[in-house]
């Protein structure tokens, strides 16, 4: 499993703790996810690889094949995660009560498994991601594949990615805040199954709805925006002060 981390450059005073963050990502995305919250200063940012490569386009064969690789890759991100923000806590610069996860895309659906068994995290964030992965895989699938071949991909792929269904875990996030970012124009995350997910999570949680499609990392302008919504969020629940921003 690959890393980055970005540290700030003046070193930590003698006693000053700073906030962590860890962002999860997809593959093509991978480490360069730690670009996504570069306008904030004095804060140390790890960034986690998901190591599973996307094909350019499935098949119903080609998508079931893989699914054994993706559901391993997954699985293999959660202790990973959790061993990064071990790391962060026992870092003499940070301060382990201001601990944020953040998710996109790939790594968005990771998110509320992760927040569900860590309970020390300040504030958890998906970034363009959704529940119900069973229509989830369908909708992606039905886009390039007949509706009889996506539905199956759907059925048997959400039984076999039981374990990591967003809709699972939502509901256990809280007390940690739940912050959503999502695109109205998303052409892979449906706008039913953000709210599907929002729906389940429970209070404290945030949504915010971009005029976009599905964020990628050519995408600057979206890549300054979104990080412009997390930076208002984390700055407006105190996580950070003004002093933080660029």
């Amino acid at each position: 499993m690959r890393c980055g981390l970005l540290e700030p450059r003046e070193p930590a005073q003698p006693g000053e703790r700073r906030p962590g963050i860890l962002v999860m990502s997809g593959r093509e995305m991978g480490v360069r996810a730690i670009e996504q919250v570069t306008d904030l200063k004095n804060v140390v940012v790890l960034a986690l690889d998901y190591s599973y490569e996307a094909r350019p386009s499935y098949t119903v064969r080609t998508f079931l094949n893989d699914v054994p690789q993706i559901r391993r890759a997954a699985l293999d991100v959660v202790p990973s995660a959790r061993l990064a923000l071990e790391y962060l806590r026992q870092r003499t610069d940070v301060d382990p009560t201001r601990i944020i996860l953040l998710g996109y895309s790939f790594g968005a659906p990771l998110v509320p498994r992760i927040a569900a068994e860590d309970r020390g995290l300040a504030m958890a964030g998906m970034i363009y991601g959704g529940g119900n992965l069973r229509t989830l895989i369908s909708h992606n699938m039905r886009r390039s594949r007949g509706w009889i071949p996506s539905q199956l991909a759907g059925i048997l792929g959400s039984l076999m990615l039981r374990a990591l269904d967003p809709l699972r875990h939502a509901g256990k996030v809280s007390p940690t805040r739940l912050l959503m970012v999502n695109g109205r124009l998303d052409e892979l995350i449906p706008r039913k199954n953000a709210e599907a997910l929002y729906r389940k999570a429970r209070s404290p949680k945030k949504i915010v709805w971009l005029d976009s499609n599905h964020v990628t990392p050519k995408n600057r302008d979206l890549t300054r925006r979104i990080s412009s919504v997390i930076r208002d969020e984390i700055v407006a629940t105190q996580l950070l002060s003004s002093t933080h921003m660029t």
